[in-house]
Formats: structure tokens, C-alpha cells, sequence
């Protein structure tokens, strides 16, 4: 039956944590003392995953949690900080991942489909200026953050997500956060903040 394809037995009512080998190596530079540098590349495979899995045909009500297929996921990261003057600094970060699956499973995923909510690029940048004031200092702070377009479910961006619920294509699309942060910081041991999230009211 369907279970025996999957290769399952009995009555999936239980399933066991997912299994992780994680392989990275990183950089870390000082050029001087008013600039950092971080990378790293890493390769991340993931066993056992946790997968929820609804049978067709005959037995399409039938859904339950289990561990099935395997992935792989190869990426870097990168952040830069920066000390630009006296009064700014500067923080910028980048990241790119490529996860998808290295196992197909019958009927659920395939070798090279890729793994749903998992931004291909990352990226963020933000200022950070101080100003001596009084007793104290007022500092403004302003981020711009980018995140890539993920998947809705596992697959590719073409998969048919027809009775899934899904309103659109099998895309959730990208989009860019504007934060900022404006306030004052006594000596004395208090802090007045505005904090203006989201400035362009992405959705």
C-alpha cells in the first residue's frame, strides 16, 4: 500500500527528530581597528525530516506527521562593520542559500526540489550616528533589509498548489524593511527611543 511505498510500517502516529551535520568554516579580519570583516561558507545536510503528508487516492483524508527524505543545504554569509567617522558606523550583511532535497520520496518530494521558506538572498545594511548632547547623547538609527522570494511548499516555483489553500502561484515574494530609531541616551542611566518599523508598511 501506500505506507509500504513510503517506507513506513504500522500506524504513523509518532515520528523521531530530524538528524543534522552541519560543516562551516569562517573568517574573521581586523584590518584596523575601524573595520571588521566576517564570512563563512557552510554546508548543512539534514536527515529524518519532519514532513506532514497527506495520501491520495483511495486514502487522500489520511494525513500525518513523519520522517521522510533528506536535504541538503550550501551557502555563505558575509558582514562587514564599519566605523565611517567619530559619530557613524556603518553594519552590512549578505547571505545566500541554496537548500533542496537529495531524496525523492514517492508521491512527496523529489531529488532537487527545493525546501519551502528559504530565501535564496539575504541582505542588511544600517547606520548607526551618535551625537554628544548635554548629559548624555542622541543617536539615530536606520536599517534597509532584503529578503529573496521563498516558496509556499516544497517543489519549485511552478508547482501546482491547486487545493492547497494557496491564493497565488506557489511564490511568496520578496521584500525590503525600512526601520528606524531615533532617541535620546543619559549618562544618568535612562533612555527615551521612537521606533518607526516597517517605514513603508511592506506586506
Amino acid at each position: 500500500d501506500q505506507l509500504n511505498a513510503l517506507g513506513i510500517s504500522g500506524n504513523p502516529s509518532t515520528y523521531k527528530g530530524d538528524a543534522v551535520d552541519n560543516l562551516e568554516l569562517g573568517l574573521k579580519m581586523e584590518p584596523s581597528d575601524r573595520l571588521r570583516v566576517n564570512a563563512s561558507v557552510y554546508r548543512l545536510k539534514w536527515s529524518d525530516i519532519q514532513q506532514s503528508v497527506a495520501l491520495k487516492d483511495d486514502c487522500k483524508a489520511f494525513k500525518f506527521v513523519g520522517n521522510l527524505g533528506e536535504a541538503e543545504s550550501l551557502g555563505f554569509e558575509a558582514e562587514v562593520n564599519a566605523v565611517l567617522t567619530d559619530s557613524l558606523t556603518m553594519n552590512a550583511g549578505m547571505g545566500y542559500t541554496k537548500a533542496e532535497f537529495t531524496e525523492t520520496v514517492q508521491g512527496i518530494v523529489k531529488s532537487g526540489d527545493l525546501l519551502a521558506d528559504v530565501p535564496e538572498i539575504t541582505a542588511t545594511v544600517s547606520l548607526d550616528w551618535i551625537m554628544p548632547y548635554a548629559n548624555g547623547e542622541i543617536f539615530v538609527y536606520g536599517s534597509v533589509s532584503y529578503v529573496d522570494e521563498t516558496l509556499e511548499v516544497v517543489g519549485a516555483a511552478k508547482t501546482d498548489v491547486t487545493g492547497q489553500g494557496i491564493d497565488s502561484r506557489n511564490v511568496k515574494p520578496d521584500y525590503t524593511l525600512v526601520d528606524l530609531r531615533i532617541g535620546y541616551q543619559s549618562s544618568e542611566d535612562w533612555k527615551a527611543s521612537l521606533f518607526i518599523d516597517n517605514v513603508t508598511d511592506e506586506e
